[in-house]
């Protein structure tokens, strides 16, 4: 997708101070948390979308699925995955060189619960969120 959409995205959950208080720091990954890396953290990631060609501008729409993984319990899953939406619902980011129209969460709100092999249990808890700029 857009670079400076990322870059707008990273800052803007960087910035809070009450998500990266829950995280411990700027525990926050595009698409993948790099190998080994200890929980809890956020990932960022596109689900799907692109351009558009509905009208003489440039404009993209998509969605966005971030979502919070942790290994103590679904409740500080949810905590963080509620941070996130408080930073991002309904919230336009400053996307440099795009004009940003829309930015909501969509339904449903997505919880799951993985335990692999050994028997450990990973928690996640996140949102689909839309996103609607126009290059300006």
């Amino acid at each position: 997708m857009i670079p400076a959409f990322w870059t707008a995205l990273y800052s803007r959950l960087a910035s809070g101070t009450a998500l990266t208080a829950l995280l411990g720091g700027t525990a926050i990954y595009h698409a993948q948390a790099p190998d080994g890396k200890a929980l809890p953290y956020v990932i960022y990631s596109w689900q799907g979308g692109g351009y558009g060609h509905d009208s003489r501008h440039v404009d993209a729409e998509g969605v966005v699925y971030v979502r919070a993984y942790s290994k103590v319990s679904q409740n500080q899953a949810g905590s963080i995955s509620d941070a996130v939406f408080s930073l991002l619902d309904r919230l336009p980011l400053t996307v440099t060189g795009w004009n940003n129209a829309q930015l909501m969460a969509e339904s449903p709100h997505l919880q799951f619960n993985h335990t692999d092999e050994s028997g450990l249990t990973t928690y996640s808890s996140g949102d689909e969120y839309r996103i609607q700029i126009d290059k300006n």
